[in-house]
């Protein structure tokens, strides 16, 4: 097993992935613990337990991995030494891995021009966003090593996520999840110093990364009120915008459930227009757009997770930075239509 580290952070990388697979933490990613996974957190506790304090430098550890007896029920894992030290690598502050985190976050949010938002967070929200990306991608890395060495492939937990994320990194696509949390965050505190009060609700409310998918998802994610105004608000990125031909409105991508959970007076889509490279829409960037009630606008059509506008819509809308500089009461009247 290549361990290119230090042994002590080695050490205390395979105790964080102990504590990862325990039942309460996959718990709270919408997973449980099965044979295989268990057998993983076994073979770890096993790798901690025999690797003598004594050691501590990259070729006596080696030496003493490759001297020492494997018991028979470990011996698959082996085969998955990469695999595995993938996943630990995420866990090591050493390692290049973890220390591109911040910037895959970051890189999310600038494909949108939302960077911005990263930028202006304290050191302590963006560690807590850098932590929770780095426990889910360990965490999945480690699911995948316990399915990779059961004998029953179809058991596999997180099956429905392995398929959505295709070839990419598993922390390319958590941070996507990541960034618009990122966002709805910003606005949500920019509404609070507003004197707004704010409640996140609905499947990422507490801001920890399912690993299976859940129900619930069409649901608005931000609940405001303001003195007798109660608001369901979902906030979403855009970066990207067109014109079909012959179109007279303006295409973006939207998913299904945001638009079907869109159905009341009360529910609000905000579309927050990042930086926009299409010379055509540069007048829109960084502009918020408040759609009420979307799935019963007459004026909005929607299909193939795709919406469409008008383009009167963008050209009404107020930029960020003139929205951070209105009233309380000003911003109840734009959400409430009055």
């Amino acid at each position: 097993m290549a361990l290119f580290c230090a042994v002590s952070t080695f050490r205390d990388a395979i105790q964080q992935a102990i504590n990862l697979l325990n039942a309460e933490e996959l718990g709270r990613r919408g997973t449980q613990p099965f044979n295989e996974s268990n057998r993983c957190r076994c073979f770890l506790r096993w790798l901690l337990e025999n690797i003598p304090t004594e050691i501590n430098d990259y070729q006596n550890l080696l030496a003493h991995l490759q001297q020492i007896a494997w018991p028979e029920q470990f011996k698959a894992f082996a085969g998955l030494s990469g695999r595995l030290l993938d996943a630990l690598q995420v866990l090591k502050p050493s390692a290049l891995r973890h220390h591109n985190i911040e910037e895959a976050i970051r890189q999310n949010l600038a494909k949108t021009g939302h960077e911005a938002v990263w930028d202006a967070l304290s050191e302590e929200d963006k560690e807590r966003y850098k932590t929770e990306l780095i426990k889910a991608t360990a965490s999945y890395g480690l699911l995948e090593v316990a399915y990779l060495i059961s004998q029953d492939h179809g058991r596999n937990p997180i099956s429905t996520l392995r398929d959505s994320m295709g070839a990419r990194l598993p922390e390319e696509y958590f941070s996507n999840l990541l960034a618009g949390w990122v966002v709805e965050d910003g606005f949500k505190a920019m509404l609070e110093s507003k004197g707004f009060t704010c409640t996140l609700v609905g499947v990422d409310k507490q801001r920890i990364i399912q690993l299976k998918r859940v129900e619930g998802m069409s649901a608005y994610d931000l609940q405001v009120a303001h003195n007798a105004n109660h608001l369901d608000i979902e906030i979403q990125r855009v970066g990207k915008l067109s014109k079909p031909r012959g179109a007279s409105q303006i295409k973006t991508a939207l998913k299904k459930h945001k638009y079907e959970g869109g159905n009341g007076g009360e529910k609000i889509l905000i579309l927050w227009v990042g930086r926009l490279d299409q010379v055509r829409y540069q007048s829109w960037t960084q502009k918020i757009i408040i759609v009420r009630n979307i799935t019963n606008n007459a004026e909005i059509e929607f299909a193939d997770n795709n919406i469409r506008l008008p383009e009167a819509l963008f050209d009404q809308g107020i930029t960020w930075t003139q929205l951070q500089g209105t009233t309380a009461e000003e911003i109840r009247q734009m959400l409430a239509g009055g």
